[in-house]
């Protein structure tokens, strides 16, 4: 094979691997212990960006959130005991209290309907975002025969990180279905700047977008990476490294 096609093949490798939230986490969160809170957990590794890197990354101290009940008790059996985890399995709201969240019922029931078990990774506290979703996979005369109402525990943002004791936080992962901004929005910028947040941004209305936007840019480098919203504190990062991103860069 000639050089300069080895050379542009290990580049488009290069530059795939740059398309993923876990080569950024490698990246700079390799010295030390640093802390990743994961909220929107789901069961820890169905098309999840996170496990294989949790994995080979044994220096990482990780707390997981996931509010559901069944797809908590597998996040714990994927990830099994280690010192390096905690788990919590609440939700996080605005107030901390109580508060109904929708899924699509569990897998058991999806074996019937002849149904994927990705239908697992539907939930959230907003049902209508529950039921464009699951309509959009199910067909909308289907989806509410599916739809489930859980009374779920919570915390916020900030009770989450006072009762696991969290001084410093180096990356913010967010997974809620369209609540992300309602989360994002409750870290103290002042207290805590993570090396890297990461959240789904595409369900978020125009407002929410914009608040986001607001919110992060004085502090943060902003990329789209597909669905999602991959920040970059301006204080620990060189914008030369994210040169590969610079096309999905938000202004």
């Amino acid at each position: 094979m000639p050089l300069e096609l080895i050379k542009r093949v290990l580049r488009r490798v290069l530059r795939n691997k740059k398309d993923t939230l876990g080569y950024w986490l490698e990246k700079y969160l390799s010295e030390g212990k640093p802390t990743i809170i994961q909220i929107g957990a789901n069961d820890g590794k169905t098309d999840d960006p996170l496990y294989q890197y949790v994995q080979k990354n044994e220096n990482w101290q990780l707390l997981f959130v996931e509010p559901v009940g069944y797809l908590f008790d597998r996040l714990k059996k994927n990830y099994g005991s280690q010192e390096r985890f905690e788990f919590e399995n609440v939700g996080i709201n605005s107030d901390g209290s109580p508060q109904p969240f929708y899924t699509i019922k569990k897998s058991e029931i999806y074996k019937e309907n002849g149904l994927s078990e990705k239908f697992n990774q539907i939930g959230s506290f907003d049902k209508a975002h529950v039921v464009n979703l699951g309509g959009q996979l199910l067909g909308k005369d289907r989806v509410h025969a599916f739809i489930e109402e859980v009374q779920v525990s919570c915390l916020t943002l900030k009770q989450l990180l006072i009762r696991n004791n969290i001084k410093e936080l180096d990356a913010l992962l967010i997974d809620a279905e369209g609540y992300d901004w309602e989360i994002l929005k409750q870290l103290d910028l002042k207290l805590y700047q993570p090396r890297i947040i990461f959240f789904e941004f595409t369900n978020l209305n125009e407002a929410e977008k914009l608040e986001a936007k607001v919110f992060l840019s004085p502090i943060y480098f902003l990329f789209r990476l597909g669905i999602n919203l991959l920040c970059f504190s301006k204080e620990t990062t060189d914008l030369s490294d994210l040169r590969h991103l610079k096309k999905s860069i938000l202004t």
